[in-house]
């Protein structure tokens, strides 16, 4: 059997045999069946729990900026409704 080039396994892919392991599967058995070796399927299984799914390498990035601007545009538009509320009274 040979080994399958791991360099292009999609994210789908990597996530896939994750859920093979956390479904009840050894690593062993998963690596064996799938052409990979254990050490790759310990290395998936590790960053899928650490970050919760697999992402291309600038979304994670992306999403901590998206999420600091909302946040600031969040704390900008409670300032301007207690403002608001206060000029009701």
């Amino acid at each position: 059997m040979h080994k399958r080039d791991i360099r292009n396994c999609s994210n789908y892919f990597k996530e896939q045999i994750v859920k093979l392991v956390i479904g009840g599967a050894t690593i062993s058995q998963v690596a064996r069946e799938h052409a990979l070796p254990k050490s790759t399927v310990y290395t998936w299984v590790a960053m899928y729990k650490r970050n919760g799914g697999f992402y291309e390498k600038n979304s994670v990035f992306e999403l901590v900026a998206e999420l600091a601007k909302l946040r600031n545009e969040n704390r900008l538009l409670a300032q301007e409704n207690r403002l608001l509320k206060l000029g009701q009274m």
